[in-house]
This record gives structure tokens, sequence and C-alpha cells, in this order.
């Protein structure tokens, strides 16, 4: 069963629920003391069963040793709270063998120099040409990003290989806004301005999911809870004031 349709349930419910409240109310019945909370209760449950929440990606087993240098599981190892959790499985991507992790597509190319035949994926800007997103020629960091990239240069990351250039000024995006860097995309809600509200979007998931599930990533997710319980409980007000006028022939004032 979709969320709409899980959304339209809940909402028809709500809708019956207001026009038998509002008929119970002018027959003065005690009941509808009652009925009005679980209809309150009612429109929560319907609207966070109703949001869209995409499947978890599969848990990956531990990465392998493949052998002529090719140690991802090594690699892994040495950053793996940048990598994240292993997810899928390793295969050939684009040419080039590659491990998927929550936040990296890590690749293995045996031509480059010592030190650089692990890169990771340029998954930010791949994630900017799906989404249409242009790149700047000198994007505007503000000062709470600026000082997160320093935290992370602090703490011994090699912002080259895990995060490359930035590529954009902050962008919107639902109710956050992002900012593209080669291998990284950094989010935090709009208006906030303090780093440790930044987060960085798990890449290797977001482009797992869609190129072997098909998910589409262009999207940003509209149907928040916070709006659909906006949205079922202006339902239920509605629907208890057409009661009313339907009932009584008059319009309550204070829907006026």
């Amino acid at each position: 069963m979709s969320e709409w349709t899980v959304y339209l349930v809940f909402l028809s419910l709500t809708v019956a629920g207001a026009i038998l409240g509002v008929r119970l109310a002018i027959m003065r019945h005690p009941i509808w003391l009652v009925l009005l909370p679980v209809e309150v209760v009612l429109a929560v449950v319907g609207c966070f069963l109703a949001a869209p929440r995409p499947a978890p990606v599969p848990v990956g087993s531990p990465l392998a040793d493949f052998g002529g240098g090719a140690d991802f599981a090594r690699e892994w190892s040495a950053h793996r709270v940048l990598y994240g959790t292993p997810i899928g499985t390793c295969a050939v991507r684009r040419g080039v063998l590659t491990c998927p992790t929550r936040y990296y597509f890590l690749e293995w190319h045996p031509a480059n120099p010592a030190g650089w035949r692990f890169l990771n994926a340029n998954l930010g800007l791949e994630l900017m040409a799906l989404r249409a997103v242009p790149e700047e020629a000198s994007p505007r960091l503000p000062p709470h990003v600026l000082a997160y990239l320093a935290d992370q240069q602090a703490r011994g990351v090699d912002m080259l290989r895990f995060f490359g250039y930035p590529r954009t000024s902050p962008q919107p995006w639902g109710e956050r806004l992002l900012v593209y860097f080669d291998k990284a995309v950094l989010a935090w809600p709009a208006g906030a301005d303090d780093p440790a509200a930044i987060e960085r979007l798990p890449l290797g998931e977001i482009f797992w999911a869609r190129e072997f599930r098909g998910d589409d990533p262009t999207t940003p997710v509209v149907w928040t809870p916070a709006r659909l319980l906006l949205a079922a409980l202006g339902v239920v007000l509605l629907g208890g004031v057409g009661a009313y006028a339907y009932l009584t022939g008059r319009v309550p004032r204070y829907a006026l």
C-alpha cells in the first residue's frame, strides 16, 4: 500500500469522524469529548504512516582484499568513520572496480601513482548533474560551513580526497540548504548557522538506491510529517465546519 493510499484512508476517517463529532456535539452527547482527541491522534498516526520513507539499503559484507594492492578492507578500516558502513556489493562501475559505502563510492585506479590508487567517486558532481545545479565560478561559503571544514581539516581529514573543491554556494533543497563539493554534499536546516547542524548527505546510499533500485534523487521530499499533520487537521476542521453548517443551516461564528 502506497503512502498516498494510507494518507487518503486516514483523511477519510478523520473527515467522517469530524462529521460524526459535530453531530454528537449538536445533540449534546458527551461522547464527542472523547471523539475529538481520538480524531487528533488518528490524524497524527495517519500523517506519520503516510510520510515518504525510502526503503533502507542493504548492509554490505566486509570489504575484501582483491589482490594487486586493491586492499579495500585496509583502506576502509583506515577511514571507516568517513566512509560509513559498507553497503551492497563491490562491482565494476564505469570500468572501475568500486565498493559502495554509506557516504562514498570507493574506487580502485591501479594506473595512478602510489597513494592515489584509491579514490572516491565524484558523487557530488554527479548529483549536481542529475539535479541540473549550475556550477559557480567562485562559490561563497557561509562562516559556519567554513568552521565545519576547518574542524575536519584539524582532525586530519584529507580534504581533497573526501570533499574536493566546493562547486556551489548554499542551494535551497526542500527545507534545507546544500553546498555541493566534488565528492560530498553538506546539508543543514534553513536558518541554522551552527556548524554542529551540518551533516554530509549519504551519497553512497543515494546513488546505490538510484542505480540498483531506481530511486529518484532529483525531487525533494515536500510532504514532511509536519505538513501532512497540518493538512489532516485542516481537513478535520473544515469537515467539522461543513457538517455544522449542513446540520444547523448556519455557519459557526468562529469560521467567518
